[in-house]
């Protein structure tokens, strides 16, 4: 007869992590199916964005040079119009799919089962399996975050128009990892709280709305914008990669114009710098008829135009370097809000009654 040998000292922490991994392999197999398939996606996409650029500031249609023996046509090339919307969705919604689909409801589900009373009466103390469950879903949603990071960063954003890095301000640089970071410290306390899945579920997913909405909302004004002021009806010399805050009608000395003032002005000026009707003429069957010549456009009789009208336009924009400020502010506010979350976490789960 055999005995079953037993252990005289607890698991280490490096056991238990490497436990709790092999237990949920769904864990390990949902990490590498989000990587291959963005992956995949984001490698699709800057394939189908190569040889286009920018075409009078919009994307999705460059001039090309097709050549069959010496003749060469111009013709315009355009990417399937279902890659923007998808390329979108994954952008956004990949950090804050493991946090809702897997952290939130995984860690919920074994407090509401209460299958955490077994965990903690096995040498493991509770800070200990609340720390395995951190790390393995911070770990995820870092790897998961950083590799879309550098594919959308080596495939798409070479392609693509200069605007782009703040189109996607929150899932880009250095603050997307943070932000990820946040969210599944959201979702751990959150299923912690409430120890209810879908409780758990839909708090994170308000939550990241929120803070998705405040960053969103506040990065372009944090840092004071530059204003500059336009000659009338002379475009504006602005360098690439700019983010434009705002744009409104002003006097020369700065006065904010009303919109409907502003539309009039541009209507009678538009009108002025424009052919205008030369006269009129009867047909054979006596009815008279308008005569208009033809449409020619005269800047430089605009100008003078608006500039009679007083009327200049300001604009407020980022400059480009700013990117990068704004990208460490802000990671540095999201990871010390994600330290306090995690310190809350530890406090709450000695205090959990299950």
């Amino acid at each position: 007869m055999t005995t079953t040998e037993i252990r005289k000292s607890p698991p280490s922490f490096k056991e238990l992590l490497w436990s709790y991994t092999t237990r949920h392999r769904q864990l390990l197999v949902s990490v590498i199916g989000f990587v291959v398939t963005e992956i995949i996606w984001f490698a699709f996409v800057g394939y189908e964005f190569r040889n286009i650029r920018t075409t009078a500031g919009f994307l999705g249609s460059a001039p090309l040079t097709r050549c069959t023996g010496s003749a060469c046509t111009t013709v315009l090339k355009a990417p399937p119009p279902f890659i923007g919307p998808i390329t979108d969705l994954l952008i956004y919604a990949l950090p804050a799919i493991w946090a809702l689909v897997f952290v939130a409801p995984s860690l919920a589900r074994e407090l509401e089962s209460k299958s955490v009373r077994f965990s903690w009466t096995q040498a493991a103390t509770r800070k200990q399996w609340l720390a395995v469950r951190i790390i393995s879903g911070l770990f995820a949603a870092l790897v998961i975050v950083v590799i879309e990071v550098l594919v959308v960063s080596r495939w798409i954003s070479p392609h693509s128009y200069t605007a782009e890095s703040w189109h996607w301000f929150l899932f880009t640089g250095v603050l997307a990892p943070a932000f990820a970071l946040l969210l599944v410290a959201i979702a751990i306390l959150s299923a912690l709280l409430w120890k209810k899945p879908i409780a758990a579920l839909l708090t994170t997913a308000i939550l990241f709305g929120a803070v998705a909405l405040a960053i969103t909302a506040t990065y372009p004004t944090l840092l004071s914008p530059k204003t500059i002021i336009s000659g009338p009806g002379s475009p504006l010399s602005l360098p690439p990669g700019i983010l434009i805050v705002s744009q409104s009608s002003v006097t020369k000395t700065g006065v904010k114009l009303s919109s409907t003032y502003t539309n009039q002005v541009l209507n009678t000026c538009s009108q002025l710098a424009t052919g205008r009707p030369s006269g009129i003429q009867s047909n054979q069957t006596g009815v008279t008829e308008q005569i208009i010549a033809p449409s020619t456009f005269n800047p430089s009789k605009y100008a003078s135009c608006l500039e009679s009208h007083d009327l200049y336009t300001l604009l407020r924009y980022q400059q480009p370097y700013r990117f990068w400020e704004l990208q460490w502010i802000y990671s540095a506010m999201t990871l010390g809000v994600t330290a306090v979350l995690v310190a809350l976490s530890f406090m709450a789960v000695d205090r959990i009654e299950i």
